[in-house]
């Protein structure tokens, strides 16, 4: 999950603003003054993607920031900056999802989905753009 378009980081935007809040997607459209579709269309991408949780109310579904993505926007964070391999999401060097290839490269992951991803298949998530965390930097 990359943010590549506007409707992708209002709905981000939207939901990382208050975490322990959940919204519809009809909140978020006229919130933010995106269409309806395009806002359901990135919700299902995101919960696809594992990092927002749907939430079955009366009202109708609502969807809210994982808590255990909230990693990301913890303090302590040092100065390397990671990217996700899969994704390309920034990932902060706190996050739990972390695998340790035979040459010692040690590779974070923005959430279980992105890392089970990856060891499935690694060289179909790498690329000359890709960053990597050395061990040995740290």
């Amino acid at each position: 999950m990359h943010l590549r378009t506007s409707s992708e980081r209002a709905v981000y935007f939207t939901l990382v603003a208050q975490l322990a809040e959940s919204w519809s997607a009809v909140e978020i459209a006229g919130l933010k003054d995106v269409d309806l579709r395009t806002v359901e269309a990135v919700l299902a991408r995101y919960t696809e993607a594992g990092v927002v949780d749907v939430v079955d109310s009366v009202t109708g579904l609502r969807y809210r920031w994982r808590s255990d993505m909230s990693y990301l926007f913890g303090a302590g964070s040092s100065a390397v900056t990671v990217i996700d391999p899969v994704c390309g999401m920034t990932v902060a060097d706190g996050t739990p999802y972390r695998l340790e290839d035979g040459s010692r490269t040690l590779w974070l992951f923005c959430s279980i989905l992105c890392l089970a991803t990856f060891k499935a298949d690694p060289q179909t998530c790498l690329s000359p753009r890709q960053v990597h965390c050395d061990k040995e930097q740290q």
